[in-house]
């Protein structure tokens, strides 16, 4: 029972610091709803309560927090460079399959002319249906 109380007292001291830190270090203009003082104030008199709603709440979203480092790039990519996350949210890609699209219903749409054209001498089966 004793290593379970440990280690939620460091636990609890983990978020404590950790909220203090991001509240201290979070720019004045992202702050939210309370000033800067009243949130330490939170994060330090209820830790687990204080940190949670400070990170829920007392900054503004998609923020993120000056303690933890920006995403680090996969090997071989340049940071800061440009990239389509999927297929769907490349236009030019689009474009492309659109493109490629329409040209095969063209190419498919002058074959069956071409083979109407050519087949328009020959009788067909009651059971095959006109082009």
């Amino acid at each position: 029972m004793t290593l379970v109380a440990g280690v939620l007292v460091l636990v609890g001291l983990v978020l404590v610091v950790y909220g203090v830190l991001s509240v201290v270090t979070t720019p004045a203009d992202q702050v939210q709803h309370l000033p800067r003082p009243a949130w330490l104030l939170l994060v330090v008199l209820l830790p687990v309560v204080g940190t949670i709603t400070w990170l829920r709440n007392g900054r503004r979203p998609g923020t993120g927090s000056a303690l933890l480092p920006a995403a680090v790039p996969a090997p071989g990519e340049r940071p800061g460079r440009a990239r389509a996350v999927s297929p769907d949210d490349d236009a030019a890609f689009l474009r492309q399959l659109r493109d490629r699209a329409d040209a095969q219903r063209a190419e498919a749409q002058r074959l069956r002319r071409a083979a109407g054209e050519h087949d328009a001498g020959r009788e067909r089966p009651p059971d095959e249906p006109a082009a």
